[in-house]
């Protein structure tokens, strides 16, 4: 079972810095990352499609649970 937590996230004007552990349950291997939000929009290599090292569902889950938290309004 996949499970993403939130450590941190800071505003630098218009982006949003999201800072998160969690585990992947497929390769059975915690982790740690960080994306930059622009426009509602997350990136970085930990959740890359081809950048990642989370196994691909993980990653989706990982993309789908931040993507939640931004348009609930979680970091404002």
């Amino acid at each position: 079972m996949h499970d993403v937590t939130i450590i941190d996230f800071a505003w630098n004007g218009t982006t949003l810095f999201i800072e998160f552990t969690g585990f992947d349950g497929e390769r059975n291997a915690r982790f740690n990352g960080m994306v930059r939000v622009v426009g509602d929009i997350p990136y970085g290599d930990i959740i890359h499609e081809r950048r990642s090292e989370l196994s691909p569902s993980c990653r989706a889950f990982v993309v789908e649970t931040l993507m939640t938290k931004i348009q609930q309004h979680a970091f404002d």
